[in-house]
């Protein structure tokens, strides 16, 4: 850790081994002044008895999830039983690290400071999913590139892990005076969900909450540059309606139930896609 000057510190990260800048702040982004209750220990974090902000996600809202532990390393899997995912890709000395908790720390912080409309960037690897990832309201979730090939899948993946049979990603919703939750100017790009043959549920994306009520995704959410493929419940799953929504360059095959479900629970819900 290097402080250069009054209102800026360099520091070394601890997952990337990547020199950050820190901007010294007085403010939030909702006006509000920092405590010690705001500091995640990546984004914002506490010198002494001054508060600082990463200097990428302040100019760029854009949040890399290595940086909060997630690896990438789940290269082979192991056909036999029991089946699990390792970290070298010709043997089984290194289990996979399961990466759900480390992404899901990202889109939290991320979905704090949502009126920044925030990214949570996966780079290039193939991320071990053992739990449902929730994306906010206001933030993307997007993967390295665009998969365009079936041969490899593109180059950001998510494997749902053996075991693990529910939803690779919900989207989180904000409750309205009516009771309805709705999701808006977020969406997820540029990476794909792969489900696991033993599991028996899941679809690749759900708009639904942690409880199972439904989210209906409003103005903009957006879908594109993506590939499902084998996962038990289906693509993606729309509950509860839709009003203007992208959805763009999808591969969906080998999935057990639907490629794309839409349901209106009443009359005249669908209004644009």
């Amino acid at each position: 850790m290097n402080r250069l000057n009054n209102s800026l510190y360099n520091v070394l990260d601890a997952f990337t081994g990547e020199t950050k800048t820190y901007n010294k702040i007085t403010l939030l982004p909702n006006g509000l002044a920092p405590t010690d209750a705001d500091c995640d220990g990546v984004i914002y974090r506490k010198f002494g008895t001054e508060y600082f902000v990463d200097n990428e996600f302040e100019t760029t809202g854009v949040i890399n999830a290595r940086r909060f532990g997630a690896k990438g390393n789940a290269f082979y899997r192991k056909s036999g039983s029991p089946y699990s995912y390792y970290a070298d890709s010709t043997t089984t000395t290194t289990l996979a690290q399961d990466d759900a908790t480390a992404i899901n720390a990202a889109l939290t912080v991320a979905g704090k400071w949502k009126f920044k409309r925030a990214t949570v960037v996966i780079p290039a690897g193939n991320y071990l999913i053992g739990s449902t990832l929730y994306v906010p309201l206001g933030v993307t979730l997007r993967g390295d590139s665009i998969p365009l090939e079936r041969t490899d899948y593109g180059t950001t993946k998510l494997l749902q892990k053996p075991g693990f049979s529910g939803d690779v990603i919900r989207f989180i919703g904000v409750q309205a005076t009516s009771g309805a939750r709705y999701f808006w100017f977020g969406g997820v790009e540029r990476l794909s969900i792969l489900g696991e043959q033993t599991n028996t549920g899941g679809w690749g994306i759900s708009f639904r909450q942690a409880d199972d009520s439904t989210v209906a995704c409003q103005d903009m959410t957006i879908l594109r540059d993506i590939i499902i493929l084998g996962m038990y419940g289906g693509g993606v799953e729309f509950p509860d309606a839709a009003l203007p929504l992208l959805l763009q360059n999808f591969k969906l095959f080998f999935n057990n139930g639907p490629g794309i479900s839409f349901n209106a629970p009443t009359t005249l819900s669908h209004q644009a896609i």
